[in-house]
């Protein structure tokens, strides 16, 4: 057997008990009864030990993937268990606490798989964007397979119906079915798109590359808005529900087409005098937009006062702040050198959410 199909092998084995295991979760634990804090645990640490597990596996050894796993899914397991005694109905809080512990899965990935592979560069931008954009790539065609796969599984089974093969059909009635099948064919996904490496590379430079097309648009829209601001008056406009959430959507794209268009490092950067204009531009005006937010929520709060949402939105909105304001200096005063102080920055931010995450 080579490789390439012992790699093949083990993804479809690790990806079928990924979806085995969350069927009898799902079947044996359901989300009620006396201890539902237990129930949560044992969800929060079976994501994160495949999710790292399936992120590491072929690029590291097997044991070494397997002890990431252990290692990020216990810890972020056990302080979701934590974080969900705080809520005297507990699945009040559910949500937001599912939403930060799987940020923080995210996040803390590329750099456990950076640390595991180069421990002396865990801390390198360049890296460590790679290995984000090459897992966000990796997961997109992988989702994107099995979804064909079901499409052609579907087909076929209609198809063989018509002979009286109704074999699929049944098969496909199992929950526990369903849900190890996909988990085989994502894994089998998983291991192709690694054995593909270059294209991957290719693939994610054609996102990069489209994503920046985007930047001028957004960045004379940014401009607009706040020329015209002053003219609709603030009041007016956060007078709709609605705001807080526009501002924050339009900082966040804005510091995804910026991180797109300096790249992991100034040879792959964007050359276009137009697209560095826009980048600087925008890297100054979105704390502008991340303020704004701020003063949205803060008028909710004055108004109807904190709630679970409102805290959590508030701290959400402190780090995105952070993060335009460390954009946006580096691009105001750092002339030459700017790009390489952005990619520093978001280093150090992203290891802070993390921290904030687990605080949480």
């Amino acid at each position: 057997m080579t490789e390439n199909l012992k790699l093949r092998f083990l993804f479809c084995l690790v990806g079928g008990l990924a979806g085995y295991a969350f069927y009898l979760l799902f079947e044996f634990l359901p989300l009620r009864g006396q201890n539902p804090h237990w129930h949560v645990l044992a969800y929060a640490i079976a994501y994160g030990f495949f999710f790292v597990l399936l992120a590491h596996l072929g690029q590291v050894t097997v044991v070494r993937a397997i002890a990431a796993a252990v290692v990020a899914s216990v810890i972020s397991g056990i302080l979701l268990f934590w974080a969900s005694f705080r809520f005297d109905d507990w699945a009040s809080g559910l949500g937001i606490l599912g939403v930060i512990f799987v940020a923080v899965i995210l996040l803390i990935t590329p750099f456990f798989i950076v640390r595991t592979k180069a421990p002396n560069d865990w801390l390198k931008y360049e890296i460590l964007f790679d290995e984000a954009w090459a897992l966000v790539v990796r997961g997109f065609i992988s989702v994107l397979f099995v979804f064909v796969f079901w499409g052609v599984y579907l087909l076929s089974s209609y198809l063989l119906e018509l002979v009286g093969l109704d074999i699929f059909k049944t098969l496909a009635e199992n929950v526990w079915y369903n849900l190890t099948l996909s988990g085989v064919v994502f894994g089998l996904a998983l291991a192709v798109t690694l054995e593909l490496s270059n294209v991957v590379v290719v693939l994610r430079g054609l996102v990069l590359q489209l994503l920046r097309l985007l930047l001028p648009v957004v960045a004379i829209v940014t401009v607009l808005f706040l020329v015209m601001l002053p003219f609709k008056g603030i009041s007016n406009l956060f007078q709709q529900l609605s705001t807080s959430g526009t501002l924050m959507s339009i900082t966040l794209w804005g510091v995804t087409l910026i991180a797109a268009t300096i790249d992991a490092d100034d040879a792959r950067a964007a050359q276009s005098k137009v697209l560095v204009a826009s980048a600087r531009i925008l890297a100054v005006l979105l704390p502008v937009l991340a303020m704004l937010s701020v003063y949205a929520i803060w008028l909710r709060v004055h108004e109807y006062g904190w709630t679970p949402t409102r805290v959590w939105g508030a701290i959400f909105t402190a780090i995105v702040v952070g993060y335009t304001f460390c954009i946006g200096f580096y691009a105001l005063f750092g002339r030459d050198a700017w790009r390489a102080g952005i990619r520093q920055g978001c280093v150090y931010l992203a290891l802070g959410m993390i921290g904030i995450g687990a605080l949480s």
